[in-house]
């Protein structure tokens, strides 16, 4: 049990660090990129593409499964 507890407060611990570690990358980030005009985002969402039926792209969507297929149930 005591192993358990030492792996995983060491496991913490580099998680933690690798949190700041990335904390730090985002902040040095953000000070080398422009900053966005205000109401910029607007036209960005704008010049995103989406699909003709304004839908999910497909890697997205779910695919269609029959349940009583799937799980092997009798379809009544």
């Amino acid at each position: 049990m005591e192993k358990e507890w030492t792996e995983w407060v060491e496991e913490r611990r580099k998680g933690l660090a690798e949190v700041e570690n990335l904390k730090k990358q985002a902040e040095e980030l953000s000070k080398e990129l422009p900053a966005l005009e205000e109401g910029s985002g607007a036209k960005l969402d704008a010049d995103m593409k989406v699909d003709e039926d304004g839908g999910a792209p497909a890697a997205v969507q779910a695919p269609a499964v029959n349940i009583a297929m799937a799980t092997g149930d009798p379809v009544e």
